[in-house]
């Protein structure tokens, strides 16, 4: 037999949508009657969460029976487009400033780049004003100098990919502001000096190519169409291979985009 446990979750705005994902479970679990003679309870707190039992006896199931597997699969599709209905997505291009700062001890330097960067994300609910933003970008700095005796052309491009958690304020149905922090990763895809001839590549002999960022920021939604971010991340890790050197970026970036 089938049996679905969920617990008493008052019909309030904040429950929503984890109301309507057990109603899917019940559904589909009706439909397709997924597990005979084993007994599934699916726990629906307000977070959502499975049994770790549960877990088990599926991935048992899965491993004696591919035609569960299946439904299983079928069910997990359902389980997501309904998750993902509630999801946003945005799109972002702007301005930033990476400050490089490097220790050669006892010695400190700082370099300031300008740049560009263009995004997008996936904001996901989680509960009530709370969500997550997966994204994905490109970021690219430059500098050019010019003196009597040096010439220096630098470029920089990588790839982002940042883990945003976000709490919301809702103001009023057209501005509504939000924090947010997390993680980005980078991975860099060209770093050189492109006055040389032939260009001289950074991430030879000098700077290794991944790097991890812990920031945050805040942002304002307008009429739930153009969205402008401001944020700030300190690099966590030190990008340089060099014995005895110590360097680390830090990245300001103030973008607009669009809420689809």
């Amino acid at each position: 037999s089938l049996i679905i446990n969920t617990c008493a979750l008052a019909p309030t705005a904040r429950h929503i949508k984890t109301t309507n994902i057990q109603n899917l479970f019940i559904i589909a679990s009706q439909r397709y009657y997924l597990f005979p003679m084993t007994r599934i309870f699916v726990l629906f707190s307000w977070g959502g969460q499975f049994d770790p039992l549960t877990v088990l006896e599926i991935i048992y199931l899965c491993k004696v029976n591919t035609e569960i597997m299946k439904k299983i699969m079928l069910l997990a599709i359902m389980v997501m487009t309904a998750i993902m209905a509630n999801a946003q997505i945005s799109v972002q291009a702007g301005y930033l400033l990476n400050t490089c700062k490097t220790k050669i001890s006892p010695d400190k330097y700082s370099n300031s780049y300008n740049g560009v960067m263009v995004a997008a994300d996936y904001n996901l609910n989680l509960v009530g004003n709370l969500s997550v933003a997966p994204g994905l970008g490109l970021d690219y700095s430059f500098e050019d100098i010019t003196e009597e005796d040096y010439r220096e052309k630098y470029r920089e491009l990588g790839l982002i990919a940042p883990i945003d958690v976000n709490y919301s304020f809702p103001i009023s149905d057209a501005f509504s502001l939000s924090v947010f922090a997390g993680p980005t990763f980078y991975y860099g895809l060209i770093s050189k000096d492109v006055a040389e001839k032939p260009s001289y590549n950074y991430y030879s002999d000098d700077n290794k190519r991944f790097d991890l960022f812990l920031g945050g920021g805040l942002w304002c939604d307008i009429n739930k169409t153009i969205r402008v971010k401001a944020g700030y991340k300190l690099g966590v890790t030190n990008n340089c291979k060099i014995d005895g050197v110590k360097q680390r970026n830090n990245i300001l970036s103030l973008s607009v985009g669009f809420l689809f």
